[in-house]
């Protein structure tokens, strides 16, 4: 924050062409990522509407895919998954042209996890090969690792405890020499809910527990939208979690998994 405050003395509001371009964008990105990590949505969001700025201002055609990372995660912390998906893609589109290996890296990672939260496994998983290809090409050991542990998240959600696991040993590898804290925390919270997630009885069907509170829902007779505000999730969320559902049991219809949850007493 000092350094930021060197550079733009005036905040946000700092008028645009003073001091050095390059440096001014990389700090209004920290900035931008300093109160995203401390929850500080409505300071956020200016910081990134002063990015815009920015790079509206310069014609610039680099920091346009770190910007809309920046914003997806912003919709992300807020809750709004459309938005923050389609900030992820435009995220990718900037950074294929021109070409930004570690920004494609970035976007495919990030494109990965949203994918994981809305239960789009394959999708998740296609980004997340792409990333961790590029990565390695890139000989990015830390890009690597933070891919990884996105694919530990995502073999978690689908109930692969132990390939998470093996997974998190690859991470932490990479990291201890690196000393990436804040990374090994993450490693060790993913750890923790892996052991939780292992002494909680599988459902039938290969459903997650997420997948059977929707269903439950849907056993109920509401509606997608009625699951989504009660269950705190976006509708396409939702929808995502029923294709799956659909997928696992072989079923066509809500009907036919009301039929099932009702026979593996699961309403």
């Amino acid at each position: 924050w000092a350094l930021i405050r060197i550079q733009l003395p005036q905040g946000q509001r700092t008028a645009l062409g003073t001091g050095d371009f390059w440096l001014s964008q990389a700090l209004i990105q920290l900035a931008i990522a300093l109160h995203l990590d401390a929850a500080e949505d409505v300071q956020a969001r200016e910081w990134l509407e002063a990015h815009d700025r920015l790079l509206s201002w310069s014609g610039a055609v680099l920091g346009q895919s770190e910007g809309q990372m920046l914003w997806t995660q912003y919709h992300r912390q807020s809750g709004d998954m459309d938005q923050a998906y389609e900030h992820a893609e435009r995220a990718l589109a900037h950074a294929m042209e021109p070409h930004q290996p570690l920004a494609l890296i970035a976007a495919h990672r990030l494109l990965g996890e949203l994918d994981t939260d809305a239960g789009r496994y394959e999708d998740a998983t296609r980004h997340l090969d792409d990333a961790l290809t590029l990565a390695d090409a890139c000989h990015a050991p830390y890009e690597c690792a933070l891919t990884l542990l996105a694919m530990a998240a995502l073999r978690a959600a689908t109930g692969a405890v132990e390939q998470a696991r093996t997974l998190l040993d690859g991470v932490r590898g990479i990291c201890e020499p690196l000393d990436a804290r804040l990374v090994l925390a993450r490693i060790a919270t993913l750890h923790a809910q892996l052991a939780a997630t292992a002494a909680v009885p599988s459902y039938p069907g290969g459903l997650s527990a997420r997948e059977v509170e929707v269903l439950r829902l849907v056993a109920q007779g509401l509606t997608n939208p009625q699951v989504a505000e009660r269950l705190f999730l976006s509708p396409r969320t939702v929808d995502n979690h029923l294709r799956s559902i659909y997928g696992k049991l072989g079923v066509p219809t809500r009907t036919a998994a009301t039929r099932f949850a009702v026979e593996h007493r699961l309403t």
